[in-house]
C-alpha cells in the first residue's frame, strides 16, 4: 500500500502517478474555520494482487471533528467546449474525480493499481483550544492485522477567530431542478425540505446570499416542450 497527504486542490485521476503529487503534511486554521486537505492511495504497480481491501481509522485528539469522504469518479462525456484554453486539467471524455461520498470512521476501501483519493474535512466549530494537533490515518489490510500503513497530518489551530464574512458570496439555486431531480411536486413538504437542506449546506460553506430568480427563463427547452414553472 502507498499513501500520501496532498492539498485539497489536487485532483487525482485514476491513471495518474502518486509521485507526481506534491506532499502536504502541515496546515493551519482559525478556531472557527473549516479546514480541508486530501489523501491519495494506491498499491505498487508490481504488486501481484490486483486489488486489496483495507480498513481506515483516524487517530487524533480531535478525531471526532474529522470527516472523511471518498472522492468518487464520475463519467464525463463533454469536458470542455472548443476552443478551450490550457487551464483545463483535461479536455477529453473519461472518468473524473468529483463526487464526495462520506465513509464510516472504520471505512472499507479498495486498493488497486489506480490512484484514488480521500477528502478530509476538519471542523472543530470553535470548540478546540489553540495548539498543534497530529491527525494520523491508519490503513490496515483486511485479514492481516500486522500489515498496515499510516501517515500523519499536523493541523495547527490558531488562537483567533475568523471574522464574519462581509463580502456577498452567492451561488445559483434552481428550485425546478431540485424538484425534477428528486421527483417531487413543486412546493410540497418534501420540496421545501430539500430546498432547506441545500440552503443550510450553502450557509455552512460560506454562502451568505442566495440569488433567487423571480421568473423561470425558458432556457434549454425543446420546441413544444415546457420547463417546470417555479416562480
Amino acid at each position: 500500500m502507498q499513501i500520501k497527504l496532498i492539498s485539497s486542490l489536487e485532483k487525482c485521476f485514476l491513471d495518474e502517478a502518486m509521485s507526481d503529487k506534491t506532499e502536504y503534511t502541515y496546515g493551519s486554521c482559525f478556531k472557527n474555520e473549516i479546514f480541508h486537505f486530501g489523501l491519495c492511495y494506491t498499491v505498487e504497480k508490481e504488486s501481484k494482487a490486483w486489488k486489496k481491501y483495507a480498513y481506515l481509522t483516524v487517530e487524533s485528539d480531535i478525531a471526532e471533528f474529522v470527516k472523511v469522504s471518498l472522492v468518487e469518479v464520475v463519467p464525463v462525456q463533454h469536458a470542455a467546449d472548443p476552443p478551450a484554453d490550457e487551464n483545463y486539467l483535461r479536455k477529453n471524455p473519461g472518468l473524473y474525480p468529483d463526487m464526495l461520498k462520506p465513509i464510516n470512521p472504520k471505512g472499507r476501501l479498495v486498493f488497486s493499481n489506480n490512484l484514488k483519493s480521500l477528502m478530509i474535512e476538519v471542523d472543530t466549530k470553535g470548540q478546540v483550544n489553540a495548539g498543534s494537533y497530529p491527525i494520523t490515518f491508519v490503513f490496515k489490510e483486511e485479514g492481516d492485522s500486522e500489515n498496515e500503513c499510516r501517515v500523519t497530518f499536523v493541523l495547527e489551530i490558531l488562537d483567533a477567530l475568523l471574522p464574519e464574512q462581509e463580502l456577498k458570496y452567492t451561488q445559483w439555486i434552481h428550485c425546478d431542478c431540485l424538484m425534477d431531480f428528486y421527483d417531487t411536486v413543486a412546493f410540497n413538504d418534501k420540496h421545501f425540505e430539500i430546498i432547506e437542506n441545500y440552503a443550510k449546506t450553502a450557509v455552512r460553506y460560506g454562502v451568505n446570499m442566495l440569488f433567487t430568480p423571480i421568473f423561470t427563463p425558458p432556457l434549454d427547452t425543446y420546441v413544444g416542450g415546457e420547463r417546470p414553472t417555479i416562480q
